[in-house]
């Protein structure tokens, strides 16, 4: 039986469909803060990041004709996100804000961490290739499944898997490693 948030958004996505820029406005506030976060998660600056949701949700609304229903809306713009992130740290040098990623999760979590290990956690995070950050951020940051990750990612779920592998021994060594960690990211020239 389906709720009725999920019935009002197959409701504003059939109008929306149709040319509403009405009914894609609640799809847009219900969704906002989650595409910056991801979008944040995955470029380190917030700017950008909010630049980025922009982008997402104005290609989203021109692409409605290619959204299939029977999957949820919010995973098909976390996959537009994603894609566009992907693209951006393609073609330039990413500068990685440290400590950024983890301030940003902590600050959504009443959990108490220690500051120092969540700046170093952060420019952990910088020095992943930017596939490992995105296995990481989508599975482990925003808990999409491997299955769902590799839809977003254009990847099979078992690569996924692998990404997330290599991202927590890289992170694991990069944490015990106890000195300050450049937050330069892997593959980036010094």
């Amino acid at each position: 039986m389906r709720d009725a948030a999920a019935d009002d958004e197959t409701v504003a996505v059939r109008r929306a469909r149709e040319g509403s820029l009405t009914a894609f406005e609640p799809l847009v506030l219900e969704n906002a803060a989650r595409i910056i976060r991801l979008a944040y998660h995955m470029l380190g600056d917030w700017d950008e990041a909010r630049d980025l949701a922009q982008e997402t949700f104005a290609r989203a609304y021109l692409c409605l004709k290619k959204y299939d229903p029977k999957h949820p809306f919010s995973t098909w713009l976390c996959t537009i996100a994603a894609g566009l992130a992907s693209d951006r740290l393609r073609h330039r040098r990413v500068v990685w804000r440290a400590g950024g990623l983890i301030a940003a999760a902590a600050h959504d979590s009443s959990a108490s961490l220690d500051p120092d290990m969540m700046l170093s956690l952060g420019q952990a995070l910088g020095r992943l290739t930017p596939r490992q950050r995105q296995a990481v951020v989508l599975c482990d940051l925003h808990g999409f499944s491997a299955t769902e990750t590799s839809a977003m990612i254009g990847c099979s779920a078992s690569t996924v898997r692998v990404l997330r592998l290599l991202a927590r021994r890289r992170l694991r060594d990069l944490m015990s490693q106890g000195s300050e960690i450049v937050a330069t990211p892997a593959g980036a020239q010094e």
